[in-house]
């Protein structure tokens, strides 16, 4: 690991991100050891996040918990979520007629976080303007969100040699069928409510 580190190959990791996500997919499986290395970046996203987020109001003393603590926690979220999601994408991936992989797919989704890093500096130029720093939070979280999304679908789509239609299908279906299941489990929860207030 020691002389990975020292031949900077996985700079281009991260280079590879902005410019080529398959190419960077065919690196990830190639090389085991940028597994660890990938997880350095839901800790860097986790931080930006949180002051990107401190930029939206005036800080109290609470800053310094959130800041500490707060990131801890939000960067075991961030894990626990790509793991969580890597488990069900790779699960669909199986019910495709693909082969799992599980450890190429939440490597894949590692890295694919990584434009959120951009989400600070462009929320600090509207929050420096106070020109609705909210709003681009928003927007702009939404739009790296995509990007993320188009980074593991290009990922995906390099992974099992699938269309990029195919790959996409691979990732948004565990997200279709969770929230398939909490938009029945929620009208089952109010119309057993609704039952009960009325019987």
């Amino acid at each position: 690991m020691k002389e990975f580190l020292k031949s900077l190959v996985w700079v281009d990791y991260f280079y590879m991100v902005f410019t080529d996500p398959r190419k960077l997919a065919a690196a990830l499986m190639r090389e085991s050891r940028s597994l660890p290395i990938g997880f350095i970046i839901p800790a860097c996203v986790s931080i930006m996040d949180i002051l990107a987020i401190s930029l939206l109001g005036s800080q109290t003393p609470f800053f310094y918990i959130k800041i500490t603590y707060g990131w801890i926690l939000f960067f075991m979220l961030l894990v626990f979520q790509n793991i969580l999601i890597g488990s069900l994408v790779d699960a669909a991936a199986q019910v495709l007629g693909y082969q799992g992989n599980i450890k190429n797919v939440i490597n894949i989704m590692n890295y694919a976080l990584f434009p959120r890093v951009l989400l600070l500096p462009a929320i600090l130029i509207f929050s420096v303007f106070n020109f609705a720093p909210v709003f681009f939070y928003v927007l702009f979280s939404m739009a790296l969100f995509a990007w993320s999304a188009a980074i593991v679908v290009q990922g995906l789509s390099e992974m099992h040699s699938a269309g990029l239609t195919r790959a996409a299908a691979v990732f948004f279906m565990p997200f279709v069928l969770v929230g398939g299941v909490a938009f029945f489990a929620m009208v089952l929860t109010v119309v057993s409510i609704f039952g009960y207030f009325t019987a």
